[in-house]
């Protein structure tokens, strides 16, 4: 939050963030990082003790409270001042990877796709990419943001062959399988996805192929996967590992981009593993993500997840403990699974700890709130069961008026 360095094994979108800071900063040149986070993730970190990071702007942060480092980005920020376009990319890209996909849409004008395959410059293009992510992270948050699949779709179809062309292709498969299910137009733009990697394929480094290779293939499972077909599945899986695990790193930044690639792959093959039912192959999988990067709150999840597909309800429940520790993300869901697993196992005291934990990282938890309503009832805890039947009567009133609700009393107020 100080923009400081990443420590050793940080998370890799915060790696992510660490690189593109310097690049910023410095003019280097650091491999890609494919990790971001949405707002809603900077909304979660940014809870008690640490509101005074709660800001619409880098700027914002009180000085005190910000690096040497973070001041000297604030500095590229301001030297630019609302010009940031054409020559901010680099800044740009540090503040989409710290979450302000918001302020990114602001400063970067809404007009920069309007010719890509007349785009007069590698930046241009690079910008009408960014724009458009931000857009979709933007809309990850919330759906009634105006955003198109479209928008990546005209990127890859007209801009020169370039980095984010490649990347709007990937986007616009992988987008396609989980929003819409659309198996045929999958298997078209997967085609068009393998083209620009065979294009751009020419002027890159064998790493960063190697990399792109496996993202490539992993995509792609989702098409048999869309299939039933479990053999399709598995032999594009195995090819995306393949590729990443042999992929070259000349040094320990390559090194970190190859593992960053090689988490999602371990994570697809968990799920793969899963799907198929092989719990240990799940399970191997889930060691070596937590192995690689101890500090991620997903790998703990998922090897709780794992145990309470084998009723290992007890160790489950301390593994979604770790998670919630070490998130965001996912601190509100880590904790209400906690809860579950603990009731399963007879603690009904700790379950109702975790609940309400849950409810504090997250107001807007309908499922816990109700959860908690339910278990303190049968606890004979009045004070929170009515606390419970007045929140959620406010929560089923403003999801029907399309509003967010505002942070309640907490329960012992009643």
């Amino acid at each position: 939050m100080d923009f400081g360095p990443a420590v050793s094994n940080a998370p890799f979108h915060v790696v992510g963030l660490d690189w593109a800071i310097d690049d910023a900063i410095n003019g280097t040149n650091h491999p890609e990082i494919q990790a971001s986070v949405n707002e809603s993730f900077r909304d979660e970190l940014t809870i008690s003790p640490l509101t005074a990071y709660s800001v619409d702007h880098p700027k914002d942060v009180p000085r005190d409270l910000i690096s040497n480092r973070g001041r000297a980005f604030i500095d590229v920020l301001e030297s630019h001042g609302r010009d940031i376009y054409p020559d901010g990319l680099r800044a740009c890209w540090a503040l989409s990877k710290m979450g302000y996909h918001h302020l990114v849409l602001e400063i970067v004008p809404d007009d920069v796709s309007r010719d890509l395959s007349s785009a007069s410059s590698s930046v241009d293009i690079e910008f009408a990419y960014l724009r458009t992510w931000a857009m979709f992270r933007c809309w990850l948050d919330d759906p009634r943001i105006p955003y198109r699949v479209q928008s990546f779709e005209d990127i890859a179809l007209h801009a020169p062959v370039s980095r984010p062309k490649l990347h709007a292709a990937y986007q616009v498969v992988m987008q396609t399988a989980k929003f819409s299910g659309d198996r045929a137009k999958c298997g078209e733009w997967q085609e068009r996805h393998a083209k620009i990697l065979s294009d751009i394929s020419l002027d890159l480094e064998p790493p960063e192929i190697a990399r792109l290779t496996s993202r490539f293939h992993r995509v792609g499972g989702f098409l048999p996967q869309m299939d039933a077909d479990a053999d399709g599945v598995e032999r594009e899986m195995t090819l995306a590992e393949r590729a990443i695990r042999d992929a070259p790193a000349p040094d320990e930044f390559e090194e970190t981009a190859r593992l960053e690639m090689l988490f999602p792959c371990i994570e697809s093959r968990m799920r793969e593993s899963l799907w198929r039912g092989d719990l240990d192959s799940a399970t191997s999988r889930a060691e070596e993500y937590i192995n690689i990067r101890p500090t991620d709150p997903k790998g703990w999840s998922y090897r709780a997840d794992i145990l309470v597909e084998q009723a290992h309800f007890n160790a489950a429940a301390a593994n979604f403990a770790m998670a919630a520790a070490l998130a965001p993300p996912g601190r509100s869901i880590a904790l209400y699974m906690r809860a579950q697993c603990l009731q399963q196992v007879g603690d009904d005291e700790g379950a109702l700890l975790s609940l309400l934990d849950c409810i504090e990282a997250d107001p807007l938890a309908i499922g816990a709130v109700a959860a908690t309503a339910d278990l303190s009832t049968r606890m004979g805890r009045k004070e929170i069961s009515t606390w419970c039947s007045t929140r959620l009567e406010e929560l089923v009133a403003m999801s029907r008026e399309d509003h967010i609700p505002s942070i309640p009393e907490p329960y012992q107020k009643y």
